[in-house]
């Protein structure tokens, strides 16, 4: 016992709770990851109907995109998806791609929007104030990430045409192709990683080093790859009876795996955060219409001051720089 309290009375122990009860009071990841969930879910059924009117356009066998999907989701989602998208194959037609596009871009892009209002909330920042400048930045970043996820998924799929054309044809070899394909895996978390670290970098309202965020970018892609191979067990111990094979089952299990993926999201922002706030002085940003008053403190535990008289007597203290300049002149 004697040794816990030492343990807790470390500085740096202390200053690592103050800042977890800080920070950790401000979430709601039920609410949040909730919400998440059922965006992302909204903007799915139309990404799926683009991708099944645009592969039966392409000189590609269906079973082989339908082993993609089951390499990447767990078994119950790729049970789940795997019918939609066969139906939209068997289905598909040139005529609605452009439909489909943009309106899976214009869900992705309010799905981001929520993502967004959540990392500003985890992160403590409030929204960019243009209303047009902040939907046409959600759309961009969706657009982004929807181009990068379909020139990776462009590789897995057409990397041994394009491999052998060019060794056929040009008599160029790329053995990078050839390394691709065998490292699938690897190459899978390299690019979740880098995707998750422009999120946590880009779409948060703050301006911070890149390096912060960087553990939060690592913990969710480790987050995603481990939700994504032990979803069937936690299913299983949660009651495979209730979920089934009806269509209330297949809403639930798309719902419980995208409610934990939005659960790691939002703990990988939650890590930054903490880490940011470990290894930088915590300035308080205090904002009087379009002016800030920012104070430092070297030290965490240090800053227990009262929000509203540090802003008053900072205010005070501006005020009368401004009037003894005017003075001056």
């Amino acid at each position: 016992m004697n040794a816990l309290r030492k343990y807790i009375k470390n500085p740096k122990i202390r200053q690592i709770m103050v800042l977890f009860q800080q920070h950790w009071g401000r979430m709601e990841i039920g609410r949040q990851s909730a919400e998440m969930a059922y965006y992302v879910l909204l903007a799915l059924l139309p990404t799926l109907l683009l991708l099944g009117n645009i592969i039966p356009l392409l000189p590609l066998p269906r079973e082989q995109v339908l082993s993609y999907v089951e390499m990447a989701l767990p078994l119950e989602v790729s049970n789940t998806l795997t019918p939609i998208l066969e139906q939209y194959l068997n289905s598909g037609s040139s005529g609605v791609v452009s439909f489909g596009l943009v309106l899976s871009i214009w869900t992705a892009s309010k799905a981001f929007n929520v993502f967004q209002n959540v990392l500003n909330q985890v992160y403590n920042t409030k929204m960019r104030k243009n209303f047009i400048v902040h939907r046409i930045f959600s759309f961009v970043i969706a657009f982004l990430l929807v181009a990068m996820i379909a020139f990776v998924a462009f590789l897995f799929m057409f990397g041994r045409y394009i491999r052998d054309f060019f060794e056929e044809f040009l008599s160029i070899q790329l053995d990078f192709i050839t390394a691709f394909e065998n490292s699938r895996w690897i190459v899978a978390f390299l690019i979740i990683a880098i995707i998750m670290t422009v999120i946590y970098y880009v779409v948060p309202n703050v301006r911070w080093s890149f390096k912060y965020s960087l553990p939060g970018a690592a913990f969710a892609t480790i987050g995603f790859l481990l939700i994504s191979q032990l979803f069937s067990l936690y299913v299983g111990v949660a009651g495979n009876q209730a979920i089934g094979n009806s269509a209330i089952g297949v809403v639930i299990t798309l719902l419980l795996w995208l409610y934990l993926m939005g659960t790691v999201l939002i703990l990988g922002g939650f890590l930054n955060v903490m880490l940011y706030h470990y290894f930088q002085p915590l300035p308080v940003a205090l904002k009087e219409e379009s002016r800030y008053l920012i104070r430092y403190s070297k030290n965490a535990l240090a800053l227990s001051v009262n929000e509203q008289s540090l802003k008053r007597r900072l205010i005070r203290k501006k005020l009368r720089i401004q009037t003894n300049k005017q003075a001056d002149i």
